[in-house]
């Protein structure tokens, strides 16, 4: 049996459901020769700025019980030198890409939106609005109303799907996720990495120059994963879930609270090959189970799980799993 794990959302057809999260994977050349980039869905590039940005003083990663903390600081070239150099080298990138930009004020949003709008190569927009590894930048998703600035700045700049990236470590996010929703945006990529730190106990100083940085990987996917389900819950929106996914039973699981998208981000810092691993794990269950389309199983924990698939489909006995 065949399986079909296309995803169609903003208007545009992903072959299936994995994206490459910002970050981990730059602007996708430096990964051509470990990954075969046409395999997964999309690729979210790396946050671009209006200005140039170093990034943070080393060191940028420390590892801890059950993930990573990084303190990159959104390294990147700016706007002038991605639309120079990067952008028309964007077509070697044999997948969908989605563009990220980061604005520092309402104004540096709306110039981002409408320099990202004239790349043709970009598909769509997403608005990191909730990076919390820059000193003295706004967290524009912890607050609704900035969220709704940002995004309403960039709607009007740009006609391309925009997805605003929101933080996981808010105590509303349906709020956030509405007020989004309601400024413009086409979808939510939910969530980031969350605030943390380590401390050197020989010297008894922060181990990060900024003190803290963004936690990611396993230790965050209930976090994000209760996140998405909430807020699917509430809105009928296009759902990118990010967080922890470090195999193919993460994935299902983001794809059953909710979301439609998936990002992969430490896994793929870990093994490169991490996405193609994950999509044969996605395809084996459901031929196990007797699935055809990945789209039957998006949200079906709000739906009654698969019995509820099962009334619906006019299927009878979806196979119980095997683990292996």
């Amino acid at each position: 049996m065949g399986v079909d794990l296309s995803v169609e959302r903003f208007g545009i057809k992903f072959e299936n459901p994995l994206i490459l999260a910002s970050g981990p994977a730059g602007f996708g050349f430096e990964l051509l020769q470990y990954l075969d980039l046409s395999k997964v869905g999309a690729i979210t590039l790396k946050t671009v700025t209006l200005n140039p940005r170093e990034g943070n003083a080393p060191p940028r990663l420390v590892d801890t019980h059950g993930g990573i903390i990084n303190s990159i600081g959104l390294q990147n070239p700016g706007i002038g030198e991605f639309i120079n150099s990067i952008a028309p080298r964007l077509k070697e990138i044999k997948t969908i890409k989605i563009g990220s930009i980061a604005g520092f004020s309402v104004e540096e949003w709306k110039v981002l939106g409408e320099e990202m709008d004239k790349i043709k190569e970009i598909k769509a927009i997403e608005l990191d609005l909730s990076c919390p590894n820059v000193k003295g930048k706004k967290m524009w998703a912890k607050d609704e109303k900035l969220t709704q600035e940002a995004i309403k700045a960039v709607r009007e700049s740009t006609d391309k799907p925009i997805i605003a990236k929101l933080a996981p470590d808010v105590t509303g996010i349906v709020g956030i996720a509405k007020k989004a929703v309601e400024a413009g945006a086409d979808g939510l990529s939910i969530g980031n990495t969350i605030e943390a730190m380590r401390i050197n106990i020989e010297t008894g100083l922060p181990v990060l120059k900024l003190k803290t940085g963004g936690l990611s990987g396993p230790a965050i996917k209930p976090i994000t994963l209760a996140r998405v389900f909430k807020v699917a819950e509430a809105l009928d929106v296009p759902i990118i879930g990010i967080g922890g996914v470090m195999n193919w039973k993460d994935a299902l699981e983001y794809a059953m609270a909710g979301a439609s998208l998936i990002g992969i981000g430490t896994a793929l810092m870990i093994n490169p090959q991490s996405p193609l691993e994950i999509l044969e794990g996605i395809e084996r269950f459901l031929r196990q189970k007797g699935i055809e389309r990945f789209e039957d199983i998006v949200g079906i924990a709000h739906r009654g799980g698969f019995r509820c698939l099962s009334k619906n489909t006019g299927k009878r006995g979806i196979r119980t799993l095997q683990y292996w």
